[in-house]
């Protein structure tokens, strides 16, 4: 998971913590058991790292060594990982996730490097970012094998009618399914672009990861504390295509 100072304590976090700790702890009382790897991003340098491709704002080159970051997660993290802890270590135990441009560049990764992950969680992520190339990556690197969960608040951007982010969102999941990749789309009806909005949907995410069959419901999370209260407190959910 990527911008790891965010996803177990709120005293490292940006704007509060996801919980992650927590949704696992209580999915393993129910005997789904993992491991989550937080890695901290750059702070000033994160878009950099997060961003596959330049993307020129206002004058200001960004991003570009999304990939480089990339491979350092499979040749640097993931051998410490594998060979510190009893890791399954097949594609179909390997998930990678994240929010905003932490989910653009969990999308890249499981694309461009087929085979390595099974499954990716991308929440709210930043597709406008490199004028929108991840649609072409989508269309030369789908991998049928890859479990994707993908979501977007519907009031993540109030400053247009119709909100581009879940335009984009909506196009991205089509080509997924186009590419016939295993996706559930959510939207959540009352989601902002924050972490708290993301603590609240991760476990269902986190579920999906580690119990194949437990497919989301078809409304996403709106108001939950515990896992329990995450999965009863639901709002609304586009219909998946598969």
């Amino acid at each position: 998971m990527h911008d790891g100072q965010n996803v177990f304590d709120t005293a490292t976090s940006f704007a509060g913590e996801w919980g992650a700790d927590e949704a696992a702890e209580e999915l393993a009382r129910r005997g789904l058991e993992t491991i989550i790897v937080a890695i901290p991003n750059g702070g000033a340098a994160r878009v950099d790292e997060y961003g596959p491709w330049v993307h020129s704002r206002r004058g200001q080159a960004m991003g570009g060594k999304g990939e480089a970051y990339a491979r350092f997660l499979l040749e640097t993290v993931r051998p410490v990982i594998d060979g510190s802890w009893r890791t399954l270590t097949d594609e179909r135990h390997t998930g990678i996730a994240g929010s905003s441009m932490g989910g653009l560049i969990s999308l890249y990764s499981a694309l461009a490097h087929p085979g390595v992950f099974g499954y990716c969680a991308a929440l709210s992520p930043s597709l406008w970012f490199g004028g929108k190339r991840i649609f072409d990556l989508v269309k030369q690197h789908g991998d049928a094998r890859l479990r994707l969960y993908l979501d977007m608040g519907l009031i993540e951007d109030r400053s247009m009618l119709i909100n581009p982010h879940v335009r984009n969102t909506r196009r991205l999941r089509d080509l997924l399914l186009e590419a016939g990749m295993d996706v559930v789309y959510v939207e959540d009806e009352h989601g902002r672009h924050s972490e708290a909005d993301w603590r609240r949907r991760f476990p269902t995410a986190l579920e999906w990861f580690l119990d194949p069959t437990a497919r989301p419901s078809t409304r996403a999370v709106t108001t939950a504390t515990t896992l329990g209260s995450m999965l009863s407190g639901l709002s609304r959910l586009l219909p998946n295509k598969r």
